[in-house]
């Protein structure tokens, strides 16, 4: 590197002649920088607080959804049928005979045939006393 150079390079680092210059640059460079720095940390808090809101609107969602769902019906054994002997028989009925039981209330079958299931779609609390289980 020439002296040339060298002065040309050091007019570019060190400050001007004039100090108010300087510092009127110097103070306009830390400005924009704080600027800068300042608008980052807004965006950064505002994408935390928009994921955050999405991710407890999701929530409340699945948690909705899953509880509108129907629900399968849950055959519980009462006394009646607890005292009955076991029998080595199971008779099967078909989809019509099983649907035929609850001819006053609102079910369906759900599911691939084989692996279907019985779904009151009605108020579980209104049709409990209604099940002839």
């Amino acid at each position: 590197m020439n002296s040339h150079d060298r002065e040309r390079l050091l007019k570019e680092i060190l400050p001007p002649d004039d100090p108010a210059d300087f510092r009127r640059v110097s103070l306009e460079g830390g400005l924009a920088g704080l600027r800068r720095e300042q608008r980052r940390r807004r965006i950064v808090r505002f994408s935390a607080a928009a994921t955050a809101l999405i991710c407890v609107s999701l929530g409340v969602a699945l948690v909705s959804r899953n509880r509108s769902e129907n629900k399968t019906a849950q055959v519980r054994p009462t006394l009646a049928t607890a005292s009955l002997p076991l029998a080595s028989h199971v008779e099967f009925i078909d989809d019509d005979q099983l649907l035929a039981l609850f001819t006053n209330q609102p079910v369906a079958l759900v599911g691939k045939p084989g692996k279907q299931r019985l779904v009151f779609l009605g108020n579980s609390e209104n049709n409990s006393a209604e099940h002839p289980f």
